[in-house]
Parts: structure tokens; C-alpha cells; sequence
């Protein structure tokens, strides 16, 4: 039966990850096809090498996800890249670096639904660093939720796709884990409709344990996640909920820490992190969110998260 495994880009992660791995003979990662690929696994391209061609958003979990593959590959694992949204991007930033045209790329069957798609969700974030920088606070909400709705439809749209390309891998025979993150709850849905619902699928949240035991509420979903997961999944908050999530959501972005933490062997820090910042972030009102978004805007994340802690205390008292 095939699973699919909900887990975050966290180093924290990874022992979880190689335990499924170990119990599984298919694994399919969430991530474009490299050329490259095949070639670091089986050592012919150094893994530093591998990297700099890739460019990964997490380097440090990826080169530790690498040395893990490359050890399982020797048990005979099989391991392939299936993000058929992520192949097709890069093909049209190739089209266009080779001076192809606009046109082209619009009378292609394939690249015209991401283009379209990710051209308007990249217009709506540009959209909302204008209005952060200059609009008053309501219109700053107006842009998140803009952009929240066009990067759930992004979201889907890749969901759609992987999961066609899935479907044709899947068998209930078969031992395959399927690694996505937690935003990409439509793959299950999706997938079931690829497979046309034939037979189960098995869900796997990875940080299910610690989650629970460090007291994690909506599987540590952030403000922003909830948000948009709420249009990808077709469930619209009433208005007053989506602006408040929203709201909530530009001051979760200024606390977080955006460096790769390690794991100890008594906790684990960046779940530990957004626990954190979102049980400080749920006691925040509307009004307490526009207070403080003017005063934490340019300030780093730790600074940003003090000063956050020291409003809620004097709120309290």
C-alpha cells in the first residue's frame, strides 16, 4: 500500500525519514528531476557538486538526505524525483533564458497553466511587499489574502500534477513511500482521484510523536498554512477569520528563524521553535497584530520574538 509521508524540510526530521525509508522500495521525493541525480547517488558526482547544481532551499538537509540515499542505494532502494510542476518551471526559465518568447510558451499545452499560474501568484507577492512597505494595515490583509488564494491554487495545481504522475507508479502491491510537506495536503485527495480511489492510501505524519509530546496544536501548522490550506482545500473561513489568520501570519514571518537547526538528543529545536512562535502568535488579536507588525517589521527574528513576548506579557498584567 502506498504512503504518503507529510514531513518538513527540518534536519530534525531525517532520523524518521530513514526509518521509512528502510521499510520501503519505492521512494519518491518531492523534488524536480536532475540529470545529475543517479550520478551523486552512485558516486560519480561528489555530493558538494551535486548541491551547487541544484541549489537546494535547505543545503544542510539535503546533504545529509544524500549520504542517507546513497547508503540505501546499496539495499537496493529505488529512489525518483517527481515534481512534474517544478520540471515544467524550469523548462519555461530555460525557454526564456535561451531568448524563447512569451507567446511560445502560452500556446504550449504544458507550460501554459504554470506559467499563468505562477506569473499571477508571483504578481500578488510583489503586490504584498509594495503594500508592506507603504498601504495602511487593512491593505496589507487585502494582499496576504490575495496572494494566500493564488499560492493555494499553485499548490493545487501541483498537487494535480504530481499526483497524475504518481498514479502511474502506484500499485496496492507495491511498498512506496511518498515524501510531501504539510502545505500539500491536496496530494492526498488528488491522488485518491488519480488512483480512482482502487485502493488506500496511508497517511504518515512524521513529526506526529514529538508533535504530540511537545503539545504541538494543528500538527504546528502556522496562521499562514491554516490560510491557505483552507482555499486549496475548498473550506473559505468566514472573512473575519481569514483576516485574523492573515494578520497573525506577518507576525509569525518577522519571529521565525529562517537558519537549518540541528537536532540534540533531548529535544528538537526548530519544532520547538515554531511551537513557540505559534502558541505566542494565537494570542494575538487583530488589533494586537497592526500594533505590532509597524514595530517588528524591520527587526531579526529573535529581536522580533522578544519584543512579541514582552507585549503579551504587559498585556497580561
Amino acid at each position: 500500500m502506498p504512503t504518503i509521508g507529510f514531513m518538513p524540510h527540518l534536519i530534525e526530521v531525517l532520523p524518521a525519514f530513514k526509518e521509512r525509508i528502510a521499510k520501503h522500495d519505492v521512494i519518491i521525493l518531492e523534488e524536480p528531476e536532475s540529470p545529475h541525480f543517479m550520478s551523486m547517488l552512485e558516486g560519480e558526482m561528489s555530493i558538494e557538486d551535486y548541491l551547487q547544481q541544484t541549489d537546494p532551499q535547505f543545503p544542510e538537509f539535503a546533504a545529509i538526505l544524500c549520504e542517507m540515499m546513497k547508503h540505501f542505494l546499496k539495499e537496493k532502494k529505488v529512489f525518483l524525483q517527481v515534481d512534474p510542476y517544478m520540471d515544467v518551471l524550469a523548462s519555461i526559465h530555460e525557454h526564456f533564458a535561451d531568448g524563447g518568447s512569451k507567446e511560445a510558451v502560452l500556446q504550449n499545452p504544458q507550460m501554459r497553466p504554470v506559467y499563468v499560474q505562477e506569473r499571477q501568484t508571483t504578481g500578488y507577492l510583489i503586490q504584498f511587499y509594495h503594500h508592506s512597505s507603504v498601504k495602511p494595515f487593512e491593505d496589507v490583509i487585502a494582499s496576504v489574502l490575495a496572494f494566500a488564494k493564488a499560492d493555494a491554487m499553485r499548490i493545487l495545481l501541483r498537487d494535480q500534477m504530481r499526483a497524475l504522475k504518481i498514479a502511474r507508479l502506484c500499485s496496492p502491491a507495491q511498498s512506496i513511500f511518498i515524501e510531501t510537506g504539510y502545505i500539500h495536503h491536496t496530494l492526498y485527495q488528488e491522488l485518491r482521484k488519480a488512483v480512482q480511489y482502487s485502493f488506500p492510501l496511508r497517511v504518515d505524519y512524521l513529526l506526529a510523536s514529538p508533535h504530540k509530546t511537545l503539545g504541538a496544536k494543528r500538527r504546528n501548522l502556522s496562521a499562514g498554512d491554516i490560510l491557505t490550506l483552507s482555499y486549496a482545500l475548498g473550506r473559505e473561513l468566514p472573512l473575519h477569520r481569514q483576516q485574523l489568520l492573515a494578520a497573525r501570519s506577518l507576525i509569525y514571518i518577522k519571529m521565525i528563524q529562517k537558519i537549518e537547526m540541528h537536532s540534540r538528543p533531548t529535544g528538537y529545536p526548530a519544532t520547538e521553535h515554531e511551537i513557540l512562535v505559534n502558541g505566542l502568535v494565537d494570542k494575538l488579536s487583530y488589533d494586537d497584530c497592526e500594533l505590532l507588525f509597524s514595530a517588528i517589521k524591520h527587526r531579526d527574528p529573535s529581536s522580533a520574538c522578544n519584543q512579541v513576548m514582552s507585549y503579551i506579557s504587559r498585556k497580561g498584567s
